[in-house]
């Protein structure tokens, strides 16, 4: 029997539970004589458990220490020595197994460099490391001091992997545009698409005549992800056609902002499961104005909006122009940021009456394609031997 294993050294309770669930569940479905070990911190797997069914036949492990290991990038020397250890984890966990594939969900700059270095002597299996958000993070901030730029992960990125090492890519278009950026990246990245789990059962609020239209942000509050550029958009556009909802938190970044502008604003902390999901349920248009950098992450917004089927207003970037390609327009989509403030105020109720059930045919297509029994086919052709 082969086995699967897939660490996630970074996830703490509640972060990428939808993707790491989703992911394993595909898995499941492509490979279903396969051993499936899913490791990673205490806090993260007690909650994994509430996504996954017996059936699913996950064994679930906790990982010691791993709490205490991460973010430690910043410092080199430190770093590598904390990494290693890492190393030796993984390497007493898989010892005796015939693995089929070694996944690593989330690597900052440290941990790339040190399982780059010594990947080959744990196994001759594929090594995939998910990209999920450490590349776009480097175009918020980067730091100036050279010696960190040296290290830092954008740094290790660029330099490529060893021959057994890809990258996972969660969208085509993260896929191209990792490979623009870095054309000798060309078979060093795959495309694994996102799936999408935990339906929605209940009926989204239908948008009437006679309230505004609500436009909303989800998520925690982020410059990249274009939080000011919706905070800007709520106040100079805010009247009695449109509201401005935060379905989110609001990060530290704006702990102690006004918030006023908007009709829902967003929490202080972490939003639990059945709150963010009744306010998503009463929202009409999500919009997600992100920066450049979001070219390469794949976004948990959207995905949120394919699942409850709520029409997205964004640019017609990289990140979407596959989506867009092979089902058709989910929303009003512009071709810059500058269009985006133009495309809020010129959506009436009429307009959005008019395109609604098409936008949400294309939503359902997109949803029902990205489910796991659905996608299980592309994993099984691109991971086996």
């Amino acid at each position: 029997m082969k086995s699967i294993f897939f660490f996630d050294f970074l996830s703490t309770d509640n972060m990428h539970l939808p993707f790491n669930s989703g992911y394993l569940k595909t898995l499941r479905n492509a490979f279903p004589d396969d051993e499936i070990i899913f490791c990673a911190q205490r806090g993260h797997v007690e909650n994994i458990q509430e996504y996954l069914a017996d059936e699913d036949a996950i064994t679930l492990r906790v990982c010691d220490g791993f709490d205490h290991r991460a973010r430690v990038n910043q410092y080199p020397v430190t770093s590598a020595f904390s990494a290693y250890r890492y190393v030796k984890d993984v390497r007493r966990f898989i010892k005796g197994k015939n693995l089929r594939l070694l996944s690593i969900g989330g690597v900052e700059a440290a941990l790339l460099r040190t399982f780059k270095r010594f990947g080959s002597s744990l196994t001759k299996a594929p090594l995939h490391y998910i990209l999920h958000g450490q590349l776009g993070g480097t175009f918020a901030w980067r730091s100036r001091n050279p010696l960190h730029r040296w290290f830092d992960f954008r740094a290790e990125f660029m330099r490529g992997l060893p021959e057994n090492q890809k990258w996972v890519a969660l969208e085509k278009g993260i896929e191209d545009a990792v490979i623009s950026l870095v054309p000798s990246l060309k078979g060093q990245i795959i495309t694994l698409p996102h799936p999408l789990i935990n339906y929605p059962v209940s009926e989204n609020e239908v948008l009437k005549a006679e309230r505004p239209i609500r436009f909303a942000y989800i998520g925690v509050c982020s410059k990249l992800k274009g939080f000011e550029a919706f905070r800007d958009l709520a106040l100079r556009l805010t009247d009695e056609n449109r509201e401005f909802w935060v379905i989110g938190s609001k990060g530290k970044a704006y702990a102690d902002d006004d918030f006023s502008m908007f009709k829902q604003e967003p929490a202080d902390d972490f939003l639990e499961a059945d709150q963010f999901y009744r306010m998503l349920k009463q929202v009409d248009v999500i919009v997600l104005p992100f920066e450049e950098g979001y070219n390469y992450i794949s976004s948990g917004s959207m995905l949120d909006a394919v699942s409850f089927l709520k029409p997205v207003m964004t640019v017609k970037s990289s990140n979407y122009r596959h989506m867009l390609a092979d089902y058709g327009e989910f929303g009003p989509l512009v071709s810059d940021l500058s269009q985006i403030e133009e495309a809020v105020a010129g959506l009436t109720f009429e307009g959005y009456q008019q395109k609604c059930d098409s936008w949400i045919d294309v939503l359902e297509r997109i949803r029902d394609e990205r489910r796991p029994e659905w996608l299980a086919q592309g994993y099984r052709k691109t991971l086996a031997p």
